[in-house]
C-alpha cells in the first residue's frame, strides 16, 4: 500500500508540472489582463448637482414625514421643501428632529434652488421651546440638625404625679 500511495503522489505531481509551466509560458491574447488598482471597474459616486442658495422663510403648513417634505407659506405662497440626509433642524440652538417640526410654526431656514421650483432643505431653525419650570422643592427638615430637647434636671419635682394616690 506504501507503494501504490507513492506512485499516486508522483503521477499527480508530474502531471501537473507540465500545466504549470504551459499556463507560465502562455503569452497568448487570451490571458485575463489585470486591471491596475488606479483604474478599477467601479464607478465613482454620483454628485448631487449643487443649486443655489436661498434664504426661506415662513409658517409651517404641512409636514409629511414619508414623503419626507415640509409645505411653508409666506403670503397667499405655498412652497415645497424637500428634507434630505443633509438637512439640519434646530430648536433654537439645540439639533432637533423632524418630528418636532409643527404646522403653525413661524419658521426660517436655508435651502438649495434646484430650478423648476424644486427645494432641497438645507437647515431649518424652529421656535425655541421655553423652558420648562422647575418643580417647586419641597422644604425638607436636615437630619443632621438636632431639635433641642428639654433640659432635665435630676433635683426637679415633676409637675404632675404619674397615678393618682388614694387619701
Amino acid at each position: 500500500m506504501n507503494k501504490t500511495f507513492a506512485a499516486f503522489i508522483l503521477a499527480t505531481t508530474l502531471a501537473a508540472l507540465p500545466l504549470v509551466s504551459v499556463a507560465a509560458a502562455d503569452t497568448s491574447t487570451n490571458a485575463v489582463p489585470t486591471i491596475p488598482a488606479s483604474k478599477s471597474l467601479a464607478k465613482p459616486a454620483a454628485r448631487k448637482s449643487h443649486g443655489k442658495p436661498v434664504s426661506i422663510s415662513g409658517k409651517v403648513v404641512a409636514v409629511n414625514p414619508i414623503l419626507k417634505t415640509v409645505i411653508l407659506e409666506k403670503g397667499k405662497k405655498q412652497t415645497v421643501y424637500q428634507v434630505t440626509a443633509e438637512t439640519r433642524f434646530y430648536a433654537g440652538e439645540k439639533p432637533e428632529i423632524m418630528s418636532a417640526v409643527t404646522v403653525g410654526d413661524a419658521v426660517e431656514g436655508r435651502a438649495l434652488a434646484l430650478g423648476d421650483a424644486k427645494y432641497d432643505l438645507t437647515a431649518l431653525y424652529l421656535p425655541a421651546k421655553p423652558k420648562e419650570a422647575a418643580p417647586a422643592k419641597a422644604v425638607e427638615k436636615k437630619a443632621d440638625a438636632k431639635t433641642p430637647s428639654p433640659s432635665k434636671s435630676t433635683n426637679s419635682v415633676p409637675a404632675s404625679p404619674a397615678k393618682p394616690t388614694k387619701p
